[in-house]
């Protein structure tokens, strides 16, 4: 009896799994590459099996490699280091930015019709992505999400607002501290989980460093009393070599001594009996 097949095609949608509008992101400019997610892709497919496992990729708008999504959990990364220029203009935008804000309120005080007129904004950095998430199914059925958009701020001492997809560079923090900023209402738990799980990170790496310094310290420790035990044993056998020597010399002192004091007996006697 033939096998009975059946076909269906099901569409897979590509959905954030934080989608609130407000969120976002502080790093520093020597933070660990792929240390921390920027956001959390989620497709759902209805299949079972191999077939509904969904794969993550980035197609378009990635350019000189600067993301990375990893294609099983869809967690986007930031996969190489930003680009100098793309810091520097957004220093600038924001310092712009500020210096604006400066003159706006300045300019209400006198004049309330001037902010309305002089509004324009700083550009920043802006990066749009194009995801997309496939299953595993023959043939494979893929959703596409073309406009997904990462904003590289600054941020600046007079405050910002917070827009969606903000990438913020913090200048101030250490290079091993990752900060994250949200609104009110956005109280990501994956995004704090993953932070908290960063910070532990950068205890334990300082508690590495304390184990392997302790590690050299005491190889060393472990070398010098070697050596000290070799040159000890070596001058030891030193002093016992000089010692049987002598005592060797000692020993052929008297016996020649004993057989001299043989001879002269025998001389004494071979006299007397003459």
């Amino acid at each position: 009896m033939p096998a009975a097949c059946h076909h269906s095609h099901v569409g897979i949608h590509l959905i954030l799994k934080h989608p609130r509008p407000k969120m976002q992101v502080c790093i520093t400019k020597l933070m660990l590459l792929g240390a921390l997610p920027l956001i959390q892709l989620q497709a759902v497919d209805p299949d079972e099996g191999i077939n509904g496992l969904v794969t993550y990729a980035i197609r378009g708008g990635n350019a000189g490699n600067l993301f990375n999504v990893d294609p099983r959990t869809g967690l986007l990364y930031l996969e190489n280091q930003l680009p100098r220029r793309a810091v520097a203009e957004a220093t600038a935008a924001s310092s712009a930015s500020a210096s604006q804000k400066l003159r706006e309120q300045s300019a209400s005080e006198s004049d309330p019709s001037a902010q309305s007129r002089n509004s324009h904004v700083p550009t920043h950095p802006t990066y749009l992505l194009a995801l997309e998430a496939c299953d595993q199914g023959e043939p494979r059925r893929c959703s596409h999400f073309p406009n997904l958009q990462i904003q590289l701020r600054v941020p600046n001492d007079l405050g910002m607002s917070q827009t969606d997809g903000q990438l913020l560079l913090s200048h101030a923090a250490a290079s091993n501290q990752l900060l994250m900023g949200h609104s009110s209402a956005d109280s990501d738990s994956f995004l704090n989980a993953r932070f908290e799980r960063e910070k532990r990170m950068g205890s334990l790496s300082t508690a590495e460093i304390v184990i392997i310094t302790l590690s050299a310290f005491f190889s060393m420790l472990i070398i010098a009393v070697v050596v000290t035990i070799c040159i000890i044993r070596h001058r030891t056998h030193r002093v016992m070599t000089n010692q049987k020597v002598k005592a060797q010399r000692e020993s052929k002192k008297s016996d020649f001594s004993g057989r001299l004091s043989v001879m002269a007996a025998c001389l004494c006697l071979q006299m007397a009996f003459r």
